[in-house]
């Protein structure tokens, strides 16, 4: 079996899979301050991210959903690792473009 994953950010996470098959919005979709998803629209609505994996085929909405991450990472509320199905340009940086 043959993988085209790309890895962002070398390093190593472990924790409980969260999954869903529907893109997530994190800015208002996503309590910083407790982690918590609370898109009504999202299946894992009312579960909490913070130490675990989240596996989604890539967000949902504007350039904002970057800075959410940002907020949940400083108040020690996000993911251990994200799992993208598609490229994901608005919730990650990839540092072989350059910039």
């Amino acid at each position: 079996m043959t993988s085209d994953a790309r890895i962002l950010v070398p390093g190593s996470a472990s924790g409980e899979i969260v999954f869903s098959d529907v893109p997530l919005s994190f800015m208002m979709g996503v309590v910083p301050e407790t982690g918590v998803i609370t898109d009504t629209h999202h299946p894992p609505n009312g579960t909490p991210l913070a130490k675990k994996i989240l596996a989604i085929p890539c967000g949902h909405g504007s350039c904002s959903g970057s800075g959410a991450i940002l907020e949940l990472l400083l108040a020690g509320t996000a993911p251990a690792a994200f799992i993208f199905q598609k490229p994901e340009d608005i919730l990650t940086f990839h540092s072989d473009r350059g910039y």
